[in-house]
């Protein structure tokens, strides 16, 4: 026997325009599904998607503790994100598995 969550996609992405209701959507979802919600903002640094160590010790990011939790996370406004953390954000969730360090 399969289970349909064997089916279930591990990335969605939605486009539209602004005011439409994508991330309401999202936190619906998650709220449906029983799970905390994270959110990454427009961002420009790969250390602001997949955390740095800095002098307070190593600083996380929601996509880590999305991923650590098994919850939803939301990359908002990808148009304005910098190529680097496009590129953080495509390795970091290639396959919809893993995080890179």
């Amino acid at each position: 026997m399969v289970r349909a969550s064997e089916f279930a996609p591990q990335n969605v992405v939605l486009v539209g325009p602004a005011g439409v209701g994508k991330s309401r959507l999202v936190q619906t979802c998650a709220e449906a599904l029983g799970r905390d919600y994270y959110f990454t903002g427009s961002v420009q640094l790969p250390s602001d998607v997949l955390g740095f160590i800095g002098p307070q010790g190593y600083q996380t990011t929601p996509l880590r503790e999305a991923v650590e939790k098994k919850a939803v996370h939301l990359f908002d406004e990808m148009d304005s994100f910098g190529q680097r953390a496009l590129l953080a954000a495509n390795s970091a969730w290639r396959g919809g598995r893993r995080v890179s360090p």
